[in-house]
C-alpha cells in the first residue's frame, strides 16, 4: 500500500505477555553465546579469564555444545565465572533452571547460578565437582576478600544450622556418575514453608539441587541425593536477578586447556517484563512530493518469552488510514 499524504497517526502498541511460563524454557542451547552476559572474579592476580565458545568440527560445524577454556595459567584465588541470560529475567523467587556440564577434565567444575544479583555480583550455585560430588555455594564475583569468594555464607540446614561444607549439608556423593557423561544439574527455588520460617526467622527460600543425566531430568542418578537448604539471601530485585552457566578454573594447565563443556540451560517459572518503551521520531520522513518514505518505530521490550506485540494506528487523515484504523 502507497501513502500518498501525511496527517496525525496515533499508533498504539499492545503487549501481550505470558507473566508465568507454562513450559520450560530453552535459555541456551549451547550453540551459541548469543544472550549471554560474563561476570567473573574481580581477584585474578594473572589477569586470566575464562572464555566460553561454541565447539566446532574442523573449525567449522558446531558440535552442540559450548566449551569453557582458561586464557592463562592458574590464578590466586581459583577463576570462578558465569554466563548470565540477558533476557531470561526470573520475576519472584519461585522458579527452576536446569543445565547439563560435563568435566573436560578431572578438575574443571562446573554448573549451573541462580538467585544471582548481578550488581552485586553474589549468587547461588551448584556445581559438579568431578572429585567428590555435588555441591551447593554461595559466590560473590566482586568482593576484595579470596576467603569469601566462594562460601557457605547465606544457605542453611533444614534445622536452621549454618550449613557445612559436608555430605549431607551442602554435598551430595557422585553416586554411578562418570566424567564422559553430561550431567543435568537441577536448582530449584521455593516459598519457605511455615516450618522453615520457624527455624530461621528471615528465610527467603527453601533451596533444592539435584543431578541427573541427560535425556532423564526427572530421575535423580543413583547413589546420590537431592540437597535441600534455606537461605535468607535476599531476593534480587527486577532487572537485577538472573540465571546462567558457572564455571571453575584452578588447577595449572596450559593456556588454552578445555574445562568443561555446557549446554541447554533451561528455566522454567514467572519471567520479568518491564513495559515497552517506544522512541518517537521527531518527523515523519517524508519525499519532495509529500509521500511517506519511512515512518520509524523504536522498541524495548524486556519481555521475550511466550510473548505477542500487536501494532495498531489510526490516523485524522482518512485518505491516510481508513476510518476504523488498522
Amino acid at each position: 500500500m502507497e501513502i500518498n499524504k501525511i496527517g496525525l497517526i496515533g499508533v498504539i502498541l499492545i503487549t501481550f505477555a505470558a507473566g508465568s511460563v507454562a513450559k520450560p524454557v530453552v535459555v541456551n542451547d549451547g550453540r551459541r553465546t548469543t544472550g549471554l552476559i560474563q561476570i567473573e572474579n574481580k581477584l585474578n592476580d594473572v589477569n586470566g579469564t575464562i572464555e566460553l565458545k561454541p565447539a566446532l568440527r574442523n573449525g567449522r560445524w558446531p558440535l552442540g555444545y559450548l566449551e569453557m577454556i582458561q586464557s592463562k595459567m592458574t590464578p590466586i584465588p581459583p577463576l570462578r565465572s558465569a554466563w548470565y541470560s540477558e533476557n531470561v529475567i526470573p520475576k519472584s523467587g519461585e522458579y527452576e533452571v536446569w543445565g547439563e556440564f560435563q568435566p573436560s577434565v578431572i578438575e574443571g567444575m562446573g554448573g549451573i547460578i541462580g538467585w544471582l544479583n548481578h550488581e552485586s555480583g553474589v549468587g547461588i550455585v551448584y556445581q559438579l565437582n568431578g572429585y567428590d560430588g555435588f555441591q551447593l555455594g554461595v559466590v560473590s564475583f566482586l568482593t576484595d576478600d579470596g576467603d569469601t569468594n566462594f562460601t557457605l555464607n547465606g544457605l542453611f540446614n533444614l534445622d536452621g544450622s549454618p550449613a557445612k561444607d559436608d555430605y549431607g549439608s551442602a554435598w551430595s556423593d557422585l553416586g554411578i556418575y562418570e566424567s564422559d557423561r553430561f550431567a543435568v544439574l537441577n536448582l530449584i527455588f521455593s516459598a519457605p514453608t511455615d516450618s522453615d520460617k520457624e527455624v530461621l526467622e528471615d528465610v527467603t527460600a527453601r533451596v533444592t539441587a539435584y543431578p541427573s543425566f541427560a535425556r532423564m531430568s526427572s530421575k535423580l542418578i543413583t547413589g546420590t541425593s537431592k540437597i535441600e537448604l534455606l537461605t535468607n539471601l535476599p531476593l534480587p530485585k527486577d532487572k537485577k536477578h538472573r540465571i546462567g552457566y558457572f564455571g571453575y578454573w584452578d588447577s595449572v594447565w596450559n593456556e588454552g586447556s578445555k574445562i568443561g563443556n555446557f549446554r541447554w540451560l533451561r528455566y522454567e517459572g514467572e519471567v520479568y517484563n518491564s513495559p515497552p518503551t517506544i522512541e518517537p521520531i521527531a518527523d515523519v520522513v517524508s519525499n519532495e512530493d509529500g509521500s511517506v518514505s519511512e515512518i520509524e518505530l523504536l522498541i524495548d521490550d524486556q519481555e521475550t518469552v511466550k510473548s505477542q506485540l500487536k501494532l495498531s494506528a489510526t490516523a485524522s487523515n482518512t485518505d491516510l488510514i481508513p476510518e476504523g484504523g488498522l
